[in-house]
Order: structure tokens, then sequence, then C-alpha cells
């Protein structure tokens, strides 16, 4: 019981974006061996099942864009994470366009897991105030800022794909994405500190985003 004590208080020492850094280490750690990416990281993936992830990816960004315009527009806590520089759907559309033409619509599916990975952030908007959308953003944001140079490197060699086909891994609007992380972290921390905040759900939050992309990388996988 005293240690449960004392680790509560150092949680609730922490910034936001550490207290979900901390609840989500070891689904992160799962997430980077999983399904799909594990499969890119040991330069076994393929291209069709990037195609196919990218595609999935695309139905959750869309509803995590969504989201945080709304949030935005209504003035809304969440607003803060509302970065356009940051986000990712239009890359995606561009990186598809390119590695599969005008119908990908058409031809790659939408999966089951990336219907209920969207449907999950769709729901997170609908929660209260919207608080636990900060969840997706920190999952997703700052996973792509981090570590997405990593894999477009890895996609690059292991897959031929050109730079004009990974326009999802670049931020031309950003200085640096180390710089673009360290803002975004801070704007996550403020709004931890928001009156009345329920970071226990926000971290929930951000460890059911983890386990849908692994869920996500999983089916591709299994697939492709």
């Amino acid at each position: 019981m005293p240690d449960a004590t004392h680790s509560d208080l150092d949680a609730d020492r922490l910034g936001l974006a550490d207290r979900l850094k901390r609840a989500t280490h070891r689904l992160h750690v799962e997430a980077e061996r999983a399904g799909f990416i594990g499969a890119v990281l040991r330069q076994r993936a393929t291209r069709a099942g990037y195609v196919l992830f990218m595609r999935n990816l695309l139905e959750v960004y869309d509803a995590l864009e969504q989201a945080l315009r709304q949030q935005h527009e209504a003035k809304g806590p969440v607003r803060t994470l509302s970065r356009p520089e940051l986000f990712r759907a239009s890359a995606i559309r561009a990186d598809l366009t390119e590695m599969c033409g005008q119908n990908w619509g058409q031809a790659v599916p939408v999966l089951a897991s990336g219907r209920a990975y969207a449907g999950r952030v769709a729901e997170a908007a609908q929660h209260g105030d919207g608080l636990t959308l900060a969840g997706h953003a920190y999952t997703r944001y700052l996973g792509d800022l981090n570590g997405g140079q990593v894999l477009a490197r890895l996609l690059a060699r292991g897959l031929a794909l050109p730079p004009a086909a990974l326009r999802f891994y670049e931020f031309p609007q950003v200085a640096t994405p180390r710089d673009a992380a360290a803002h975004y972290r801070a704007a996550i921390d403020d709004l931890g500190r928001t009156p009345g905040a329920d970071l226990a759900a926000i971290e929930a939050e951000a460890k059911a985003s983890f386990q849908c992309a692994i869920t996500l990388a999983n089916e591709v996988a299994a697939l492709a």
C-alpha cells in the first residue's frame, strides 16, 4: 500500500506529457514490435502492407484532425493541440496517390481495426469537454515527431520508396521535429493544468490509443 501511495504522489508531480509517457511505456514498447511496424523494423515489410497500413491510419488522422479543428473553432480546452503544421491526413493522401494512383480509395480497404481506431477517437471527442482527445494527440503526433524519421529511413531503404511517397514523415512548416515535439509536449502539460481535468481519463485514452494501434498493426501484418 505505501508503494502505491508513493507512486501516486510521483505521478501527481509529473507534467501530463511525462505522466502519459510513464503510463504507456509498456504499450509503447509493444507497439514498436507489433505486426506491421515490427516488420518494418526487421526490414520484412511489403509495399502492399505499407499501403494498407497508411490507408487505415488515414481514417484515424481524419477523425482526430476533424475533432481538433472543431475544438479550435469552439474555443474548447483542447484547441491548443490543434496544430495544422502537424496534421498528417493531407500528407497521407498525397503518399497514397503517389503509390497507388488516384483510385486508392476504391482499391485499398478500410479494415475493422482502422474503423475501430477512428471510432475511438470520435468517441473521445464527444466525451465531456473533449479533454481525452489529448491521449490520442499525444500518441499520434509525438510518435510521428520522435520516431517517424527512423521509420522513414527504413521504409526508403527496405521498400525503395521515393521521397514523394514518404511525405507523411515530413514537417516542412516546423523548424525541426525535435523543437516541434518540445512545444507540443509543453502544450500537453499546459492542458493537464486545466481546472477539473480528469488526468486519469486522458491517461486511459492514451493507453487505448496505443492498443488500437497495436491491433491495427497486427491486422495489417496478418493480411499483408
